[in-house]
């Protein structure tokens, strides 16, 4: 009789644990933080300023190819920013484009930057 009770008991606790854990107690969970989208500013050298709500886990640079014409070479996060719209780096000048989030030139590659909420992106040709 014992154990059965016991068995009782403990397979009430493990329902009533399992029935608290699904609950979402407000928070984003899962599939609603994918759907999440957040705050983000971009300018660009031209004077093109874009702010969007955008997918939470966009990296920059598939950011600024829904907003403009980009050309890159290379590929995922070794990608590197050759053209935005008709302002195209010229090799022979030792030009590049650079990046800056929040006022500082970006440590990773557009490709690996994944925005966060009220970032501020910059676009600018540089020389090296």
């Amino acid at each position: 009789m014992k154990k059965i009770l016991l068995v009782i008991i403990l397979a009430a606790l493990v329902f009533a644990g399992l029935s608290y854990i699904s609950k979402d107690n407000g928070k984003i969970t899962g599939e609603a933080t994918s759907a999440r989208t957040i705050p983000v500013e971009m300018k660009i050298q031209n004077g093109q300023t874009l702010k969007s709500n955008v997918s939470a886990g966009l990296t920059a640079l598939e950011y600024l190819e829904t907003q403009v014409k980009v050309k890159t070479k290379g590929e995922g996060v070794n990608a590197y920013v050759v053209a935005i719209g008709d302002l195209e780096v010229n090799a022979d000048k030792n030009e590049f484009w650079s990046f800056y989030i929040n006022g500082k030139m970006a440590e990773v590659g557009a490709g690996s930057y994944k925005l966060m909420p009220n970032d501020k992106i910059e676009w600018k040709i540089e020389n090296f």
